[in-house]
């Protein structure tokens, strides 16, 4: 029996929105609007707010806890976090040769764990992801880009 017309609320309120998580069959027809939509839109919600909530506290944690004088001059610049929330990509750019570079790597390796523990602890989350580290190049390619963009403004 389909329920009385006057009673559902708009297609696009919050209330239709449970209504259809209650009870997909109450849904307006003139709504695009889906329960896996939504659940997706709140999935990618809240896998943002975990990348950049991960990328500060690893920033900290790296500036104030990893006291290795070996330990190079660092950006975390950005941290992609995979949909089931299992594994983060932190993508890191470190100022220095390759040989530092290198080294830099090994170092956020063997702590690797520490850190997963410690961001884990702070988000509060029941799985913590485990922390992935790659060295971002974009930082030096963009150097690059802009050096030869000025090499050609002087000699054009």
């Amino acid at each position: 029996m389909p329920a009385p017309t006057g009673l559902l609320p708009s297609a696009g309120s919050r209330l239709n929105q449970i209504a259809l998580l209650a009870d997909p069959k109450l849904a307006t027809t003139n709504s695009q609007f889906t329960t896996e939509n939504w659940m997706l839109s709140m999935d990618a919600k809240r896998q943002g707010r975990v990348a950049e909530e991960t990328k500060r506290l690893l920033s900290a944690l790296i500036a104030k806890e990893i006291r290795d004088p070996r330990l190079g001059f660092l950006t975390i610049t950005r941290v992609i976090v995979s949909s089931d929330l299992q594994f983060a990509t932190v993508y890191v750019s470190v100022l220095g040769d390759t040989e530092s570079q290198r080294l830099t790597m090994q170092i956020l390796e063997r702590v690797k764990g520490y850190l997963r523990r410690e961001v884990g602890h702070a988000l509060g989350v029941r799985v913590t992801p485990e922390l992935i580290f790659k060295l971002d190049h974009s930082v030096e390619e963009g150097t690059r880009v802009l050096q030869i963009m000025q090499d050609l403004e002087a000699n054009g």
